[in-house]
């Protein structure tokens, strides 16, 4: 298997109902299957398989996005003073992009931003080939390159209708983000200590052991590193619905700047189809967001 198809591999099943039922979380029996794990491999993958992740559409995005609209919109980007600041500073930044008034006459969800937001994790990856220039091919710098790029697009999902229940969505990013995570570390062979205490759905399936999953990887990223979390159109979880859940989740991916035991460079960049009213406090002081209407 590549290193691309495990990273991003075809589309995973939803989360069992078990596990995404409106009521209060109780714990289901451990799967028979489970007990001792051999290898760092078969670890990294039995966590995955307990998170049960959507995989972000790329694919999905690429057929249906304009490119015109896209392109116009990564070079007027590229041009701006802060997402210069966010590419290149040696600081962990944050960057919000959002349509102002609201624009969304993309009838099948995919926006210029959607795109966009591909065209940024390349930047982010890119950052890294400037700096090896000459030393190696570009196949071993993706594979094991120091800027690593989790990428979640909100809206835009082909199993969109196969969710018993929205409630849970912000807990499906954070286990996509997670996932994609343990894939990237264990590519470039960084340290994931304590991954065995994770290997049960019963566990895993609780938003706060997930929260607590994914500060322990950020945590062991060494200083040389560069993280991004890419998240396109936030201002879905300004649904009523979602907020609550969304909240722990925004909060825990914005603490990291300040948690002490982060070592690596961590880099927030949002997209959104509107001013977002749940993540927006945090671009502020200083202004950290750019409106499609200055682009």
């Amino acid at each position: 298997m590549s290193f691309l198809s495990s990273l991003f591999p075809r589309q995973a099943d939803p989360e069992p109902a078990s596990a995404i039922d409106s009521g209060p979380e109780t714990y289901p029996e451990s799967d028979a299957s489970d007990g001792p794990v051999n290898s760092k491999s078969a670890l990294t993958e039995k966590v995955r398989d307990q998170l049960a992740s959507v995989v972000p559409d790329i694919g999905f995005v690429e057929e249906r996005a304009n490119e015109t609209e896209a392109s116009r919109a990564h070079e007027a980007v590229q041009r701006n003073s802060l997402y210069k600041t966010w590419l290149k500073s040696s600081n962990s930044e944050k960057l919000l992009v959002y349509y102002e008034p609201e624009n969304d006459d993309d009838p099948n969800g995919v926006t210029a931003l959607s795109a966009l937001c591909l065209r940024v994790r390349a930047d982010f990856l890119n950052q890294e080939e400037k700096k090896t220039k000459g030393q190696t091919s570009r196949k071993e710098k993706n594979l094991h390159g120091k800027n690593i790029v989790l990428l979640w697009f909100s809206s835009q999902h082909k199993h969109e209708d196969e969710y018993k229940t929205r409630g849970k969505r912000a807990r499906a990013m954070l286990g996509s983000l997670t996932s994609q995570l343990i894939a990237e570390c264990r590519h470039r062979d960084i340290s994931m200590q304590g991954l065995e205490k994770y290997t049960d759905r019963a566990v895993t399936r609780h938003t706060d052991n997930r929260l607590e999953l994914f500060k322990m990887l950020v945590r062991q990223i060494p200083s040389d590193y560069g993280l991004a979390c890419i998240i396109d159109d936030v201002c879905y979880f300004d649904q009523p619905e979602l907020r609550d859940g969304a909240c722990k989740v925004f909060e825990c991916l914005f603490s990291l700047n300040n948690d002490r035991l982060v070592k690596a460079k961590v880099n927030m960049f949002f997209t959104s189809r509107s001013k977002p009213t749940l993540v927006y406090d945090y671009f502020q002081k200083p202004d950290r967001t750019i409106v499609w209407d200055d682009l």
